[in-house]
Protein backbone atom coordinates (compact mmCIF):
# COMPACT_ATOMS: atom_id res chain seq x y z
CA UNK A 1 0.00 0.00 0.00
CA UNK A 2 2.60 1.97 1.18
CA UNK A 3 4.93 1.75 -2.33
CA UNK A 4 1.71 2.38 -4.27
CA UNK A 5 0.75 5.54 -2.34
CA UNK A 6 4.40 6.59 -3.29
CA UNK A 7 4.36 5.90 -7.04
CA UNK A 8 0.69 8.14 -6.96
CA UNK A 9 2.15 10.57 -4.84
CA UNK A 10 5.23 11.86 -7.71
CA UNK A 11 2.97 13.74 -9.84
CA UNK A 12 1.44 15.28 -6.30
CA UNK A 13 4.98 16.39 -5.29
CA UNK A 14 5.28 18.23 -9.29
CA UNK A 15 2.42 19.92 -8.18
CA UNK A 16 3.37 20.73 -4.74
CA UNK A 17 6.88 22.19 -6.50
CA UNK A 18 4.40 23.95 -9.04
CA UNK A 19 2.54 25.18 -6.68
CA UNK A 20 5.47 26.57 -4.66
CA UNK A 21 6.95 28.10 -7.32
CA UNK A 22 4.39 30.17 -9.08
CA UNK A 23 1.91 31.29 -6.16
CA UNK A 24 2.49 33.93 -3.39
CA UNK A 25 -0.27 34.43 -1.62
CA UNK A 26 -0.81 37.42 1.42
CA UNK A 27 1.93 36.46 4.15
CA UNK A 28 3.98 34.97 2.04
CA UNK A 29 4.72 31.40 0.22
CA UNK A 30 4.74 29.28 3.01
CA UNK A 31 3.49 30.68 5.46
CA UNK A 32 -0.35 31.19 4.44
CA UNK A 33 -0.16 27.24 3.90
CA UNK A 34 1.08 26.52 7.24
CA UNK A 35 -1.87 28.04 8.53
CA UNK A 36 -4.54 26.90 6.68
CA UNK A 37 -3.37 23.01 6.12
CA UNK A 38 -3.44 21.94 9.22
CA UNK A 39 -7.60 22.54 9.79
CA UNK A 40 -8.04 19.83 7.16
CA UNK A 41 -5.08 17.63 8.60
CA UNK A 42 -6.93 17.58 11.74
CA UNK A 43 -10.59 16.89 10.28
CA UNK A 44 -9.53 14.78 8.26
CA UNK A 45 -7.37 12.70 10.72
CA UNK A 46 -10.27 12.26 13.29
CA UNK A 47 -12.54 11.08 11.20
CA UNK A 48 -9.61 8.56 9.46
CA UNK A 49 -9.67 6.65 13.03
CA UNK A 50 -13.41 7.18 14.01
CA UNK A 51 -14.73 5.19 10.59
CA UNK A 52 -16.85 2.36 11.28
CA UNK A 53 -13.96 -0.16 10.59
CA UNK A 54 -15.66 -2.93 12.85
CA UNK A 55 -18.51 -3.50 10.44
CA UNK A 56 -16.61 -3.33 7.31
CA UNK A 57 -15.11 -6.52 4.90
CA UNK A 58 -11.53 -6.23 5.07
CA UNK A 59 -11.40 -5.56 1.20
CA UNK A 60 -13.23 -2.61 2.33
CA UNK A 61 -11.08 -1.70 5.27
CA UNK A 62 -8.08 -1.81 3.14
CA UNK A 63 -9.56 0.55 0.26
CA UNK A 64 -10.74 3.13 2.50
CA UNK A 65 -7.43 3.14 4.41
CA UNK A 66 -5.24 3.80 1.74
CA UNK A 67 -7.56 6.13 0.26
CA UNK A 68 -8.18 8.10 3.40
CA UNK A 69 -3.72 7.93 3.93
CA UNK A 70 -3.36 9.59 0.13
CA UNK A 71 -5.69 12.50 0.96
CA UNK A 72 -4.06 13.36 4.58
CA UNK A 73 -0.92 12.72 2.95
CA UNK A 74 -1.67 15.52 0.44
CA UNK A 75 -2.34 17.70 2.98
CA UNK A 76 0.11 17.19 5.04
CA UNK A 77 3.18 17.21 2.79
CA UNK A 78 1.97 20.54 1.52
CA UNK A 79 1.93 21.40 5.62
CA UNK A 80 5.38 20.15 5.88
CA UNK A 81 7.44 21.25 2.57
CA UNK A 82 6.17 25.00 3.51
CA UNK A 83 7.09 24.21 7.34
CA UNK A 84 11.03 22.85 5.54
CA UNK A 85 11.22 25.12 2.86
CA UNK A 86 10.04 28.61 5.21
CA UNK A 87 13.76 28.11 7.36
CA UNK A 88 14.91 29.06 4.25
CA UNK A 89 13.77 32.19 4.05
CA UNK A 90 13.68 33.12 7.67
CA UNK A 91 16.71 35.07 6.94
CA UNK A 92 18.99 35.53 4.05
CA UNK A 93 21.80 34.72 6.55
CA UNK A 94 23.60 31.20 6.30
CA UNK A 95 24.90 31.12 10.30
CA UNK A 96 21.47 32.73 11.14
CA UNK A 97 19.34 29.85 9.23
CA UNK A 98 21.39 27.24 11.00
CA UNK A 99 20.43 29.03 14.24
CA UNK A 100 16.82 28.96 13.84
CA UNK A 101 16.83 25.32 11.96
CA UNK A 102 18.32 24.25 15.22
CA UNK A 103 15.47 25.86 17.53
CA UNK A 104 13.22 24.23 14.74
CA UNK A 105 14.17 20.57 15.01
CA UNK A 106 14.30 20.83 19.12
CA UNK A 107 10.92 22.29 18.90
CA UNK A 108 9.78 20.02 15.66
CA UNK A 109 11.02 16.69 17.84
CA UNK A 110 9.61 17.40 21.25
CA UNK A 111 6.15 16.29 19.86
CA UNK A 112 6.96 12.90 18.70
CA UNK A 113 8.83 12.70 22.31
CA UNK A 114 6.11 13.49 23.86
CA UNK A 115 3.59 11.33 22.20
CA UNK A 116 6.02 8.67 22.44
CA UNK A 117 6.34 8.78 25.90
CA UNK A 118 2.40 8.96 26.59
CA UNK A 119 0.78 6.47 23.96
CA UNK A 120 2.05 3.69 25.21
CA UNK A 121 1.75 4.81 28.81
CA UNK A 122 -2.44 5.59 28.23
CA UNK A 123 -2.58 2.63 25.98
CA UNK A 124 -1.25 0.22 28.60
CA UNK A 125 -4.43 1.57 31.01
CA UNK A 126 -7.03 1.91 28.37
CA UNK A 127 -7.72 -0.63 25.52
CA UNK A 128 -3.95 -1.40 24.69
CA UNK A 129 -1.49 -0.41 21.51
CA UNK A 130 -3.42 -2.57 19.05
CA UNK A 131 -7.03 -1.23 19.93
CA UNK A 132 -8.65 1.23 17.97
CA UNK A 133 -10.26 2.91 20.45
CA UNK A 134 -6.80 3.94 22.31
CA UNK A 135 -6.07 6.24 18.95
CA UNK A 136 -10.38 7.31 18.84
CA UNK A 137 -9.55 8.90 21.90
CA UNK A 138 -5.60 9.81 22.00
CA UNK A 139 -5.67 11.15 18.12
CA UNK A 140 -8.05 13.92 18.05
CA UNK A 141 -6.85 15.51 21.47
CA UNK A 142 -3.11 15.39 20.28
CA UNK A 143 -4.13 16.95 16.66
CA UNK A 144 -6.37 19.66 18.07
CA UNK A 145 -3.02 20.64 20.39
CA UNK A 146 -0.88 20.67 17.08
CA UNK A 147 -3.43 22.82 15.12
CA UNK A 148 -3.93 25.49 18.19
CA UNK A 149 -0.01 25.41 18.28
CA UNK A 150 0.35 25.83 14.32
CA UNK A 151 -2.12 29.24 14.29
CA UNK A 152 -0.67 30.25 17.18
CA UNK A 153 2.91 30.40 16.42
CA UNK A 154 3.00 30.99 12.79
CA UNK A 155 1.03 33.98 12.59
CA UNK A 156 3.90 35.50 14.46
CA UNK A 157 6.22 34.73 12.54
CA UNK A 158 7.17 36.58 9.16
CA UNK A 159 8.84 35.46 5.92
CA UNK A 160 12.45 37.20 4.47
CA UNK A 161 12.42 35.83 1.01
CA UNK A 162 13.67 38.41 -1.31
CA UNK A 163 11.40 38.82 -4.30
CA UNK A 164 11.41 41.50 -7.43
CA UNK A 165 8.87 43.79 -6.94
CA UNK A 166 7.10 42.82 -10.61
CA UNK A 167 5.38 39.69 -10.67
CA UNK A 168 8.16 37.21 -12.00
CA UNK A 169 7.92 35.28 -14.60
CA UNK A 170 6.15 31.59 -14.25
CA UNK A 171 8.24 28.73 -14.06
CA UNK A 172 7.18 25.89 -16.14
CA UNK A 173 7.40 22.36 -14.73
CA UNK A 174 8.90 20.74 -17.79
CA UNK A 175 11.75 23.72 -17.88
CA UNK A 176 12.23 23.27 -13.94
CA UNK A 177 12.77 19.87 -13.75
CA UNK A 178 15.15 20.16 -16.54
CA UNK A 179 17.55 22.44 -14.87
CA UNK A 180 17.51 20.63 -11.83
CA UNK A 181 18.30 17.63 -13.65
CA UNK A 182 21.86 19.08 -14.60
CA UNK A 183 22.25 20.00 -10.96
CA UNK A 184 24.91 17.71 -9.28
CA UNK A 185 23.89 18.31 -5.75
CA UNK A 186 19.80 17.38 -6.45
CA UNK A 187 21.88 14.15 -7.02
CA UNK A 188 23.73 13.72 -4.58
CA UNK A 189 21.84 14.93 -1.96
CA UNK A 190 18.55 12.86 -3.32
CA UNK A 191 21.25 9.61 -3.37
CA UNK A 192 22.02 10.74 0.23
CA UNK A 193 18.14 10.76 0.90
CA UNK A 194 17.68 7.37 -1.03
CA UNK A 195 20.57 5.85 1.17
CA UNK A 196 19.39 7.37 4.72
CA UNK A 197 15.94 5.96 5.37
CA UNK A 198 17.81 2.72 6.45
CA UNK A 199 19.80 4.81 8.77
CA UNK A 200 16.34 5.93 10.54
CA UNK A 201 14.85 2.70 10.15
CA UNK A 202 15.68 1.82 14.10
CA UNK A 203 12.73 3.47 14.92
CA UNK A 204 10.30 1.03 13.01
CA UNK A 205 12.00 -2.07 13.84
CA UNK A 206 11.63 -0.48 17.58
CA UNK A 207 8.08 -0.40 16.96
CA UNK A 208 7.82 -3.92 15.25
CA UNK A 209 9.79 -5.03 18.26
CA UNK A 210 6.83 -3.61 20.58
CA UNK A 211 3.60 -4.52 19.05
CA UNK A 212 4.64 -8.11 17.42
CA UNK A 213 7.14 -9.39 19.24
CA UNK A 214 6.07 -8.59 22.70
CA UNK A 215 9.93 -7.10 23.28
CA UNK A 216 9.06 -4.41 25.93
CA UNK A 217 6.13 -3.43 28.22
CA UNK A 218 3.88 -0.65 27.31
CA UNK A 219 5.60 1.80 30.47
CA UNK A 220 9.08 0.13 29.13
CA UNK A 221 8.75 1.64 25.25
CA UNK A 222 7.12 4.23 26.44
CA UNK A 223 10.33 5.22 28.44
CA UNK A 224 12.99 4.00 25.55
CA UNK A 225 11.31 6.52 22.66
CA UNK A 226 11.80 9.19 25.52
CA UNK A 227 15.33 8.54 25.68
CA UNK A 228 15.60 8.21 21.92
CA UNK A 229 14.09 11.61 21.75
CA UNK A 230 15.77 13.36 24.07
CA UNK A 231 18.78 12.18 22.58
CA UNK A 232 18.13 14.07 19.58
CA UNK A 233 17.75 17.04 21.73
CA UNK A 234 21.83 17.42 22.16
CA UNK A 235 22.98 17.42 18.40
CA UNK A 236 19.87 20.17 17.55
CA UNK A 237 21.36 22.16 20.82
CA UNK A 238 25.02 22.07 19.51
CA UNK A 239 24.57 21.92 15.66
CA UNK A 240 25.22 25.80 14.91
CA UNK A 241 28.10 25.76 16.99
CA UNK A 242 30.15 22.84 15.31
CA UNK A 243 28.33 23.89 11.89
CA UNK A 244 30.70 27.74 12.59
CA UNK A 245 33.34 25.33 13.74
CA UNK A 246 33.78 22.99 11.36
CA UNK A 247 31.42 23.69 8.57
CA UNK A 248 28.16 21.57 7.52
CA UNK A 249 30.49 18.82 4.73
CA UNK A 250 32.49 17.77 7.78
CA UNK A 251 29.51 17.23 10.42
CA UNK A 252 27.03 15.73 7.97
CA UNK A 253 30.01 13.07 6.63
CA UNK A 254 30.41 12.19 10.10
CA UNK A 255 27.31 11.94 10.97
CA UNK A 256 26.57 9.43 8.33
CA UNK A 257 29.65 7.52 9.31
CA UNK A 258 28.46 7.28 12.87
CA UNK A 259 24.81 6.21 11.78
CA UNK A 260 26.05 3.51 10.17
CA UNK A 261 28.32 2.10 12.61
Amino acid sequence: MLIIANLVGMPIAFFRGWFFDNHKMKGGKFIPVMLRTPIPIVALSTLFVWLPYENWQYNTKVIVVWIMYMIIQFFLCLYNEGWAFFQQVVTPNAQERANVMSVFQILYSLAPTLTGLVIPTVAGFTFGINNIWTYRIIYPVFTLIGLVMSLVFFRKVKERLILPKKKPEPVRMLDAIREVAKNKYFWIISLAGWIGFLEGSFGTILGWMYNYQEACSASQYAIITAIAGNASLWPNLFAPFLIRRFGKKKILILSNVLNII
